[in-house]
């Protein structure tokens, strides 16, 4: 009987200890929930209807966004030694799709900091295209590789392109024509061909505005001067700017077309060092809200909202077996003086 006090009388100290533990996460998880939903509001409302709050990059006038100005296409390479013939696939694949789009070579470097020769050659295509006075100016990478198929009507793939840019609003710094792992405020709807992010991933084919060209070119260069880890001499702008404090995380919105429009072709990387696509689940995938990593808003709430909901079960199933343990402490012990008596 005492063995049987004495791990009693632990397992209730144990289960006060966890249950007062999972208490306080679950107040945390519910306070983080309310205000995560409460900021998601607020950033997916400026960037929609807060002209305000999208100053710092300003509006595309009529005449800007009109989608048939001159647009022209730079295209960031890398002499690749394991994938020599990746550049010519890709031409071969735009002029198919898009035959008469201009394209510029934009030649880059190897660089021992992480995304630095990526950012250097953006900025320079970017100043390029300030200095070509485009209309819309496209940038990509040499692996980007359009969604066309040979037995694609003539100019369908610049129909649908056309398609998008009217309905990509006129605040917007950028619009992703490429990317994975994205997230958005909204669920997808097919009928407006765009879908205002909260991030992603991947900047292997964007397009920009001339009147947003010059709010690119400052954060490029902002970056390149403030590196996301500055010991480690890790640049990559494309996970930076969408941090709360820079571009696409608060001074302009950015859009994704809706389906993609442009792939990532898969070869060769000398960023990973390896193959990629042999694995990927997103590569040659227009549709990426059936893609596991896609999320929404609404479903990260859903997801926070589940999180809260399961520490306080757990919680209250921990308060049933606290009160149980704590009945057989208080009966136990005196049964055990009775007999002694």
């Amino acid at each position: 009987m005492a063995n049987f006090f004495k791990s009693s009388k632990a397992a209730f100290i144990l289960f006060l200890i966890t249950g007062i533990l999972f208490l306080v996460s679950s107040y945390s998880s519910w306070r983080y929930f309310l205000r995560f939903r409460k900021t998601d509001q607020d950033i997916r409302f400026y960037k929609e209807h807060d002209p305000a709050k999208n100053a710092q990059c300003g509006f595309a006038s009529a005449e800007e966004a009109r989608p048939e100005g001159k647009r022209k296409a730079y295209v960031t390479t890398l002499p690749n030694p394991k994938d020599p013939g990746r550049l010519d696939r890709m031409q071969e694949k735009w002029k198919l799709a898009y035959p008469e789009l201009e394209m510029q070579l934009i030649h880059s470097f190897r660089n021992s900091g992480r995304g630095l020769a990526v950012l250097v050659s953006m900025l320079y295509a970017v100043k390029q295209a300030e200095d070509d006075d485009v209309d819309v100016a496209i940038f990509l990478e040499d692996d980007a590789m359009p969604f066309a198929r040979e037995d694609d009507e003539p100019g369908k793939w610049k129909k649908e392109f056309d398609e998008v840019l009217r309905e990509w609003p006129t605040n917007s710094a950028a619009l992703f024509l490429g990317m994975h792992s994205i997230s958005t405020h909204h669920p997808v709807d097919l009928h407006a061909r765009v879908n205002l992010l909260r991030h992603g991933y991947g900047a292997y084919a964007i397009a920009v505005r001339k009147a947003h060209l010059g709010c690119i070119r400052d954060y490029l260069q902002y970056t390149l001067l403030n590196p996301l880890d500055s010991r480690c001499l890790i640049y990559n702008h494309d996970i930076a700017w969408w941090k709360s404090d820079r571009l696409f995380g608060s001074q302009a919105p950015a859009y994704v077309a809706t389906p993609l429009l442009v792939d990532h072709g898969e070869g060769y990387s000398l960023t990973w060092n390896g193959i990629r696509g042999v694995e990927s689940d997103w590569m040659g995938r227009p549709d990426y809200w059936n893609i596991y990593t896609y999320e929404t808003s609404d479903r990260r709430w859903a997801d926070a909202f589940y999180d809260v909901f399961q520490r306080v079960v757990v919680s209250g199933i921990l308060l049933l077996a606290l009160t149980k343990i704590y009945k057989q402490l208080k009966t136990k012990p005196r049964f055990t003086r009775l007999a002694a008596h």
